[in-house]
């Protein structure tokens, strides 16, 4: 069962179509098989998956809440080397990594939990159509790395039509938290009758951060931590924001927060407190950001017990602060 929209004929006044609120990030799909004992309508039914939604690209792209809960985008299929294929996927955080979790029956409270949006598109330049659209998860264990111990992927998409695309979910519960990056590695296969593409899906440390668990931190209390964290505790480095301008200068904080899952303490005014707990351990990590809104000059210092966790939190805030370069 499935929707597919033509986007070329206009839906009429008060056709379902109308609703603005249900944005089609939101749409929830049926993930795990129901049963019902209350209704004979449902016998025989208890196996129906509901096929993803497809639509126009430009109303899958239009801004949600979920937007505002949600990593940064990273490509994973590029469109030339998978026959017109185009597939990015971005990391869920607080209330939507929940609900989504929820949806797909994988325990949001498992600090080894992740829960991926995926934008599925095709970009073929024939006008052809990919058939058969689906994301297989590679089982097994592989030395050195974590693997999920649960891994839900999304129904198959028939048909995708040039320049259409769909939105769907991926749930992934590791095998165990671990505060070391890079080790938490999901391998899957993206198909369709144009080829399949095999990736990694491996989040950063940054991501992997919980900040649920420092609601009720205030900026004194930020402050008095990281004054007791020094020598080996603490680490700095400087940066550069160029071209600097307004823009850039404001919108530092939400870079930083795209890459991490850090709960921002007080306000930006040039300097910027951030904290979040290490997965495993739930140490602390604090952040403090500076920067001159002329110059564009500025620095990052990154505070807690864990040393070569405070190392790889810090190679993340790099990469973040280029990205707004």
């Amino acid at each position: 069962v499935g929707t597919i929209l033509d986007m070329n004929t206009k839906p009429s006044v008060g056709t379902i179509l109308d609703m603005e609120p249900a944005s089609l990030s939101q749409v929830p799909m049926q993930y795990n098989k129901q049963t019902s004992s209350s209704s004979s309508v449902a016998a025989g039914l208890e196996d129906l998956v509901m096929a993803p939604l497809v639509a126009n690209k430009d109303d899958i792209t239009k801004p949600s809440n979920i937007d505002d809960e949600s990593g940064v985008w990273k490509e994973f299929v590029r469109p030339e080397l998978s026959g017109g294929l185009f597939v990015k996927m971005r990391f869920l955080r607080g209330s939507s990594r929940t609900k989504k979790a929820l949806i797909m029956g994988v325990d949001p409270n498992n600090p080894s939990t992740v829960c991926l949006q995926v934008h599925v598109e095709n970009v073929r330049p024939d006008a052809g159509t990919l058939r058969h659209v689906r994301i297989v998860h590679r089982g097994g264990k592989s030395r050195g790395v974590v693997s999920p111990s649960r891994a839900v992927t999304p129904p198959e998409i028939p048909a995708l039509k040039q320049k259409m695309a769909s939105t769907v979910f991926i749930g992934l519960t590791f095998a165990s938290a671990s505060d070391r990056d890079g080790v938490t590695v999901a391998k899957f296969d993206v198909k369709s009758d144009r080829g399949s593409t095999s990736i990694e899906v491996r989040p950063t440390l940054g991501e992997l951060l919980n900040e649920e668990e420092t609601k009720n931190m205030s900026q004194s209390d930020f402050d008095a931590a990281i004054l007791g964290l020094q020598g080996i505790q603490r680490i700095s480095s400087t940066f550069t924001v160029s071209p600097m301008n307004d823009d850039n200068f404001k919108n530092l904080p939400t870079t930083i927060l795209q890459y991490l899952n850090l709960k921002q303490i007080g306000t930006w005014s040039g300097k910027g407190s951030f904290v979040g707990t290490l997965p495993s351990s739930g140490q602390e990590v604090y952040v403090v950001v500076k920067c001159d809104s002329v110059t564009g000059y500025g620095d990052v210092i990154v505070c807690s017990n864990d040393a070569i966790a405070a190392n790889s939190i810090m190679n993340c805030l790099k990469q973040a602060l280029a990205s707004n370069a």
